[in-house]
């Protein structure tokens, strides 16, 4: 299970308790300013690491990046996320198996 979820079949949960929709409808009176925020976000950890031997994320050419997650690439994952939770920095693999690793069949 990944996520809380089985990978191994395909399904679909659409369900949205009442009380998450009235939340949502809340909050999507806010997203402009979310967005803006996490954008702006982005754009300090770019300049921040902009020289560190990693791969950053960008925003390519007519691309609008909600910036829910700010995912680097390196080869030294595991001892960047040593040094950085060490110093109290919240650091972790949002994907334990990479995605296109992860097995899907479409029997049940």
């Amino acid at each position: 299970m990944l996520h809380g979820y089985d990978t191994r079949i395909l399904g679909f949960n659409l369900r949205l308790p009442e009380i998450s929709a009235a939340i949502a409808k809340v909050q999507m009176k806010k997203l402009s300013k979310f967005l803006t925020q996490r954008r702006k976000n982005a754009k300090i950890l770019t300049e921040i690491l902009s020289d560190l031997p990693i791969i950053l994320p960008y925003e390519r050419n007519d691309e609008r990046v909600n910036w829910y997650l700010y995912t680097i690439s390196t080869k030294n994952r595991d001892k960047i996320m040593r040094k950085l939770n060490a110093k109290g920095i919240g650091a972790f693999p949002y994907y334990s198996t990479p995605v296109h690793k992860v097995p899907f069949t479409t029997s049940l």
